[in-house]
């Protein structure tokens, strides 16, 4: 065999070695994600999901402590997008189905609890 053919050859299987290793879901590429992205630019941006559920695909990864939401409309188009990043302690965007968070201190659920006493 010829030794350019071999080198060649040799090449191009490192290549596709190292593209076959690449994690497609980061930081970086989830950003490049918009409202309005389709399903297909989705994959293409950060890959498959770990999970579907309805119209929300899951990403993670537990290696690095971070996972993200992409929620879709009935279209297959992306309606908002979440990113959680537990080392960090970050959590940014939200469902758009979900309702405003209420304003930072405000006491949204009070529990009280009343004990009758019978003296019989």
């Amino acid at each position: 065999m010829n030794v350019r053919v071999l080198g060649l050859l040799l090449a191009l299987g490192s290549t596709i070695a190292l593209c076959g290793c690449a994690r497609p879901f980061t930081r970086e590429r989830y950003e490049t994600v918009r409202v309005g992205d389709s399903e297909a630019q989705v994959r293409l941006a950060i890959g498959d999901p770990a999970e579907r559920l309805y119209q929300q695909w899951f990403y993670d990864d537990l290696d690095r402590n971070y996972s993200a939401v992409i929620h879709f409309d009935r279209e297959g188009k992306v309606r908002g997008k979440e990113w959680m990043d537990a080392r960090k302690g970050i959590w940014e965007g939200r469902d758009p189905d979900s309702p405003s968070p209420p304003p930072e201190g405000t006491v949204i659920e009070k529990r009280t609890t009343t004990t009758i006493i019978d003296e019989d």
